[in-house]
């Protein structure tokens, strides 16, 4: 099953496929800092620091509640 096709894309709001569209864009790698301790780095996608790498809970949880209204 194909996800982002334009019928599950028109059930999102427009704040919300951007949002999506923010999130997928954004690396997943992190962002370190002299400021953050070693196991520490940015989110990528909201720029909050966060520990360990990627993205915060947030993000993270944003992304997982927007791609399950698409699948419904």
């Amino acid at each position: 099953m194909r996800l982002f096709t334009k019928e599950n894309m028109m059930k999102l709001t427009t704040e919300e496929r951007r949002d999506l569209m923010h999130l997928q864009m954004s690396g997943h790698r992190g962002n370190g800092s002299d400021y953050l301790p070693d196991d520490c780095s940015y989110c990528e996608a909201c720029g909050y620091p966060t520990l360990g790498w990627g993205w915060c809970n947030y993000c993270y949880k944003r992304f997982e509640e927007l791609v399950a209204k698409l699948r419904t």
